[in-house]
């Protein structure tokens, strides 16, 4: 039978923030340092040890466990084994039995639960022993068990015996049949203020909650996106709650009833968590790090000077933050299909944020990127939404032209972004043109990324996207703006691409050439400068 945990049974734990202790039987805690828990109390201080062989009391709502006992999910297949007939000593049957069985409040009853569900979860990773305990109903009973103990210890083990068993392909056929998430939820929000608990609920909602279309139905039900986006905003800075709930958020956000949930304070705690992890300060904390990191390993001679300016030159590479900043994007994807909402997102400084998670993780992780790009093309469709670049002093707009004047010209990653800016010009209303394309001249360089664009004789999509842009322009009859394209010398450069051997790309990029020729020739002083420059030639070329 199992202990509970004590000096011959510890719990070994991490401290997640800096802590000064205020009594004399108080531990101090740096970052990251690790204890061994003697004693747990549901007063919220437990009792523990450090390195230094120093003991005293230590808040759990600062801790992370660090493992549970033992490590199973990384022990090898031969250890398991050994665990199995050495250790456990029992099989699933006997466990089902003590899982299913009344349980007493009494200590013994209690122990006896624990250690047939650290039991559990250890034999369940074989498919036979998961199928007998689903088929028994399994979920259903860790779900009763986790709303009737109060045993942290009990809970924990029922949440990653939940995270394991919901995803595996046996639970398809033994679904549970009560409102998981509902008891997830309610456990959490009594254990809110302890981090590391709110990262296992986060976890197993993850997994839990959208096993089936009916969990995922019941889930809608729930107040589990106000849960998760608190959770979100309480533990702003501990980046484990961010990415396991930005996880459950990403898998509940297609669901239209779980968008409708997310107002605009939702919406600014996405933005504030995204800046947190992606911002200036983030990532010059990240350089400090690894810097520190650097000149440890150059002392201990680990490491080349040129290594370390390599290595520092990528201090945010990593792979989670990475996994973060998609199911951020994936999130806010689907909440901005709503016009009103696009609208707030511009509003709440979604745009900036954009732009800082492109400059600090998009420029090596090509899945953010794509993710980036994906949701700017998605807007850039709806002519509701499209409307919202211009809106802040063309703030969404700007940002585009930035991306597209840090990319290289001959890239992927510019043309995806300059055909996204001629999709919102086509989408834009005819009276709001000349305006929009007077501030990109003036404040932006369109006059350049067009000609860098027609420069690109390899890309017939990207060449076309410039005489559609001048065409739609030059249709307005704005004077203005017809006066910007035709001093681009984006006219000249067209007809010199006509009127070549090559000739006209497609014929496509010839009719809006000549309809941008055309349109820019009612003015006689325009007129002469293409005669010279034989517009007449290359059109009857053309033709």
């Amino acid at each position: 039978m199992a202990v509970q945990i004590s000096p011959a049974n510890p719990l070994k734990v991490r401290s997640l923030e800096k802590w000064k202790r205020v009594f004399q039987d108080e531990l101090d805690m740096q970052e990251g340092e690790q204890f061994l828990v003697l004693k747990t109390s549901i007063s919220g201080w437990w009792y523990a040890i450090n390195k230094k062989q120093e003991d005293g009391l230590i808040p759990y709502m600062y801790l992370e466990i660090v493992s549970d006992y033992v490590d199973y999910t990384t022990i090898t297949q031969h250890e398991f084994r050994h665990i199995e007939q050495t250790v456990l000593n029992w099989d699933i049957y006997n466990v089902c039995r003590l899982v299913f069985q009344d349980q007493k409040s009494s200590t013994q009853e209690q122990n006896t639960l624990l250690h047939a569900l650290r039991n559990l979860y250890i034999m369940c990773q074989k498919q036979e022993a998961r199928y007998e305990f689903l088929s028994k109903g399994g979920l259903d009973r860790l779900h009763a068990i986790l709303l009737k103990t109060y045993d942290i210890a009990i809970r924990t083990f029922c949440l990653r015996a939940m995270i394991l068993l919901a995803p595996s392909i046996e639970a398809r056929r033994f679904p549970a049949q009560s409102n998981l998430t509902e008891g997830i939820l309610n456990v959490m929000n009594e254990y809110m203020d302890m981090p590391s608990f709110v990262c296992i609920c986060t976890d197993s909602l993850s997994n839990v909650a959208f096993q089936n279309e009916r969990q995922r139905m019941m889930a809608s039900q729930t107040n589990a996106v106000e849960m998760l986006l608190y959770a979100m905003d309480r533990h702003s800075t501990i980046f484990k709650v961010q990415l396991q709930a930005s996880r459950s958020l990403a898998n509940m956000a297609s669901d239209p009833k779980i968008q409708r949930q997310i107002d605009d304070k939702g919406v600014q705690t996405l933005l504030n968590s995204l800046n947190n992890v992606f911002g200036a300060q983030a990532v010059s904390s990240s350089l400090q790090q690894q810097h520190r990191r650097d000149e440890s390993a150059i002392a201990k001679g680990g490491q080349s000077g040129a290594a370390k300016a390599d290595v520092n030159q990528n201090a945010m590479f990593d792979q989670t933050k990475g996994q973060f900043g998609q199911q951020m994007l994936s999130i806010i994807s689907n909440i901005i299909q709503d016009p009103r909402k696009a609208q707030g997102f511009g509003r709440l400084g979604g745009w900036q944020c954009l732009k800082t998670i492109q400059d600090s993780i998009g420029v090596w992780d090509e899945t953010v990127r794509a993710t980036i790009v994906g949701m700017l093309n998605l807007m850039s469709q709806n002519p509701a939404i499209a409307r919202c670049f211009f809106e802040n002093h063309y703030e969404g707009f700007n940002m585009l032209f930035d991306m597209c004047l840090e990319a290289e010209p001959y890239s992927l990653y510019f043309y995806q972004i300059f055909a996204i800016i001629t999709f919102i010009i086509c989408k834009t209303d005819k009276q709001q043109i000349p305006p929009v394309v007077i501030h990109a001249m003036e404040r932006k360089q369109l006059a350049r990324l067009m000609n860098d664009a027609l420069q690109q004789s390899d890309n017939e999509r990207l060449m076309d996207t410039v005489p559609t842009i001048c065409a739609l322009t030059v249709r307005t009859k704005d004077p203005q703006v017809q006066q910007y394209i035709f001093d681009s010398m984006v006219p000249m450069h067209l007809l010199k691409i006509i009127g070549s051997q090559q000739g006209a790309p497609n014929d496509q990029f010839l009719m809006y050439s000549l309809i941008t020729i055309y349109g820019l020739s009612d003015d006689p002083q325009r007129a002469d400068p293409f005669i010279q420059n034989g517009a007449i030639e290359c059109i009857a070329g053309g033709s």
